[in-house]
């Protein structure tokens, strides 16, 4: 390899360090990219499903499946689409809301026990 190549090199090598650094202070931490965007309670799939991050709130005559003392036990947090494996979680992401995390006191119609 001649010097002129080398120095080529160098410059290349130094320019992808110099972006990989900069790109690396512009981007979000680990925590924030990982972090899903909570479900509005407005969006058309949410309201479509009756979900409201309080389960309290429900309107039982609108969503019977909520009714009763069985409905009252239901909540996100005891769904079997609220992917955690903290029991104590306040929110985590949902499979039904692909992308996107709901309250572990929230409840929509697709609600299933956890096995």
């Amino acid at each position: 390899m001649n010097q002129t190549n080398r120095r080529g090199f160098l410059k290349i090598a130094g320019l992808g360090v110099l972006a990989a650094s900069v790109s690396k202070i512009f981007s979000p931490s680990t925590a924030e990219a990982q972090a899903p965007k909570a479900v509005d309670e407005k969006e058309p799939l949410a309201q479509s499903l009756g979900y409201h991050a309080d389960a309290k709130k429900v309107d039982n005559k609108k969503w019977p499946k909520h009714a009763g003392a069985e409905g009252a036990k239901q909540h996100c947090a005891n769904c079997m689409f609220y992917q955690t494996k903290d029991p104590k979680a306040a929110e985590a992401p949902c499979q039904i809301f692909a992308g996107k995390s709901v309250k572990g006191a929230g409840w929509c119609n697709s609600w299933a026990k956890k096995a």
